[in-house]
């Protein structure tokens, strides 16, 4: 929620005119949305406050880097860097410098070396994909999408996006496994199912993604999420007698 926490920020800076950590968290959001005016305010009015200050180097780094001045954003990161090696923005944004410059290689190590720092974040194990991906290395993509997944199993999103990812190499069953597991992780879970139905009207076609559909509404018959589904389903092979049908039995 943006508006509520850029007025929270805003609060803290008129009560405590000091506050660095307001400062760059504000920075942060307005540097989300585009507002460099805002930004570089910010990252002066903190810079004064403190000067080795890690995040303050990184913000005017991703600054520059907006403003299309690489070679300036890159001696911020570094300065960034030289107070605190392991800070993951300055990592990421050393990475993808790298990568705006064609040098995949130096992104990769930068990433990796990140990693082993920080294992478990997933933002650095992400870009690494990005980054193997760009470099046509889909089996280290992959491996690091699924490190994602081990992670933070109970995300959803995430087994999404390897299935995806493996969808767009044509390992289509490796694909539809990866969202058989998923559902068989969230039995309860009526996103994890429609998911797979939706893979499976993607690639198989309605007709076996309404046959899966109609088997998870048999199993669990007072889920209405699954029968809207099904609805939506219907509605887009154009079926609208059938959606209709669905609609009002759920309404019954």
């Amino acid at each position: 929620n943006w508006r509520e926490a850029v007025g929270g920020y805003q609060q803290v800076i008129e009560l405590a005119p000091d506050n660095v950590a307001a400062r760059v968290h504000l920075a942060q959001i307005y540097l989300r949305a585009g507002l460099l005016d805002q930004v570089a305010k910010l990252v002066d009015e903190a810079g004064k406050l403190d000067q080795k200050n890690p995040d303050i180097d990184t913000l005017r780094g991703a600054l520059h880097a907006k403003q299309g001045d690489m070679a300036v954003a890159m001696k911020d990161v570094q300065a960034a860097l030289a107070l605190d090696p392991k800070h993951v923005d300055a990592v990421m944004l050393l990475s993808s410098l790298y990568v705006n410059g064609n040098q995949a290689e130096q992104a990769a190590v930068v990433l990796k070396d990140g990693i082993a720092a920080h294992p478990k974040n997933l933002a650095l194990h992400l870009a690494l994909a990005d980054v193997y991906n760009r470099q046509h290395k889909s089996a280290e993509a992959s491996e690091q999408l699924k490190e994602i997944v081990h992670l933070d199993p109970e995300n959803l999103a995430h087994r999404v996006r390897l299935a995806n990812y493996y969808a767009g190499l044509g390992k289509t069953a490796e694909a539809e496994q990866v969202l058989r597991e998923a559902e068989a992780d969230h039995a309860d879970s009526a996103p994890a199912k429609l998911a797979l139905v939706k893979f499976i009207d993607e690639k198989r076609g309605q007709k076996d993604a309404e046959r899966e559909l109609l088997a998870f509404i048999e199993r669990s018959p007072k889920d209405e999420t699954l029968r809207f589904g099904l609805a939506g389903l219907y509605q887009e092979a154009g079926d609208l007698d059938k959606a209709e049908a669905v609609y009002r039995e759920i309404i019954k």
